[in-house]
């Protein structure tokens, strides 16, 4: 699914998803996990997503694990 990377020292890691217009960034502090997708300039592919927003939520609500 991804490329193998070498290990680094960096608390954080980007991929790459087949698209210049956004990547996704995990980061892990103390005892959390960060996902954030980050849209570069890209206001259609935003409003397209935020279209969604609820439904996001409410499936990323399901699969929490605490």
């Amino acid at each position: 699914m991804f490329n193998k990377r070498k290990p680094t020292t960096d608390h954080w890691m980007d991929f790459s998803i087949g698209s210049s217009a956004c990547h996704i960034a995990v980061s892990q502090k103390r005892k959390a996990v960060d996902v954030e997708l980050y849209i570069n300039d890209d206001k259609e592919l935003f409003k397209s997503l935020f279209a969604y927003k609820d439904e996001i939520e409410t499936s990323y609500e399901k699969s929490t694990i605490n």
